[in-house]
């Protein structure tokens, strides 16, 4: 637990700002990717560089107050839609291959009246992302990519 505290203590991401615009100086908020966080175990799609945003997910739901997503793949840019219901998402964590990190701070709400939440990315290939936040009883929400 020190070992992952000193980690955090050590490791400067880049936020962006709520509308998902690059922020112009970097800040150094607390990561919190490394803490438990439920496991997306379901199919993660190919985005295709033709038609725009492509699904990447199966509609699914946060518990433990965070999700995590195994991606492995580059990406222009990556958004979060509303399937069912409303999920609040507080922040998204994303960790790239090379091992640097940036995390988006939103507070923002998807549900009927904003149904998509993208996200600006500052690299390329992503290992994973963490989504924290909520998802109302009977809601979902799924990625999409680009």
């Amino acid at each position: 637990m020190k070992a992952l505290c000193q980690l955090v203590a050590s490791v400067a991401l880049v936020g962006c700002g709520a509308a998902a615009k690059p922020a112009s100086t970097p800040s150094q908020p607390t990561v919190t990717a490394e803490i438990t966080a439920s496991e997306y175990e379901g199919p993660i799609y190919k985005a295709s560089s033709t038609t725009g945003w492509s699904i990447l997910t199966e509609p699914t739901e946060i518990r433990e107050s965070r999700q995590k997503f195994h991606l492995g793949a580059q990406y222009e840019g990556i958004a979060l839609q509303n399937v069912k219901g409303s999920s609040h998402i507080k922040m998204v964590d994303v960790v790239f291959s090379d091992g640097s990190q940036q995390s988006i701070k939103l507070g923002q709400t998807l549900n009927d009246w904003q149904s998509t939440i993208p996200l600006a990315l500052l690299r390329g290939k992503i290992d994973y992302i963490v989504v924290h936040g909520t998802t109302n009883v009977g809601s979902s929400y799924r990625l999409l990519g680009a």
